[in-house]
């Protein structure tokens, strides 16, 4: 572990009661372990180091926490970072499907977002598999960018579309009122993608009363008045 490796107080977390993300306070999530609880990592730095993957978004360089916290009544993380005269917020939460109907049956979604004035964002996109930090075989779809171990799959969808290269870190400009949203699903033996996965012009409000039909129920509630498509 280096010397700039957060402590294991610095992490907050998302989950969907089968898997959890650890991100620290930089917006780095460095320990994700799929399909559930006990699999193996895809980003694993909080224990590998660096060659054992991340996925970080946050400001290009340093930048004080102005305030982070839970969305009220719910697992909705967000991290607010103070930018010289503008604010760079991090809202991302997991998809819980309970019933089972959803495919694939994990999926994260990390919005950013922007208020005063327009801030440059770091987007570090590293996925390892397991104990050998095994590099994915990477196919670049219309959609999304497709990584794959086998018969384990990873895609991550940007809204508006940015061009992500897993291992290669980049930048991107976030405006005010037009935020920035990525969609991270993972599936193994299973489809990779279905017409309930959070994309560009779906409505989906996160959550759902429980027993309701429809659409499975969010430990992720974005705010009430912003459908996740707004944010893409």
């Amino acid at each position: 572990m280096t010397g700039t490796q957060p402590p294991i107080a610095d992490y907050g977390l998302v989950g969907d009661t089968r898997t959890a993300a650890l991100v620290s306070s930089t917006g780095a999530i460095d320990w994700f372990c799929v399909p559930r609880f006990d699999g193996e990592p895809l980003f694993g730095r909080l224990v590998g180091g660096a060659p054992a993957g991340t996925f970080r978004l946050g400001p290009v360089g340093p930048a004080p926490v102005a305030e982070r916290r839970y969305n009220p009544h719910t697992a909705t993380l967000v991290t607010t970072w103070q930018v010289g005269e503008a604010r760079l917020t991090l809202t991302e939460g997991m998809v819980a499907d309970v019933a089972g109907r959803l495919l694939p049956t994990t999926l994260l979604v990390r919005r950013l977002s922007a208020q005063g004035t327009a801030v440059d964002a770091a987007v570090e996109f590293d996925p390892r598999h397991g104990e050998r930090h095994r590099r994915p075989r990477v196919r670049d779809r219309r959609e999304a960018v497709v990584c794959e171990w086998g018969s384990l799959a990873m895609s991550l969808a940007c809204g508006p579309r940015l061009s992500v290269v897993p291992g290669e870190p980049t930048t991107v400009t976030i405006s005010p009122g037009t935020p920035v949203t990525f969609v991270l699903a993972v599936a193994q033996r299973e489809p990779s993608s279905t017409s309930t996965r959070p994309r560009p012009g779906t409505c989906w409000r996160g959550t759902r009363p429980a027993g309701a039909p429809g659409r499975p129920r969010s430990t992720s509630r974005f705010p009430s008045a912003t459908p996740w498509s707004a944010a893409c």
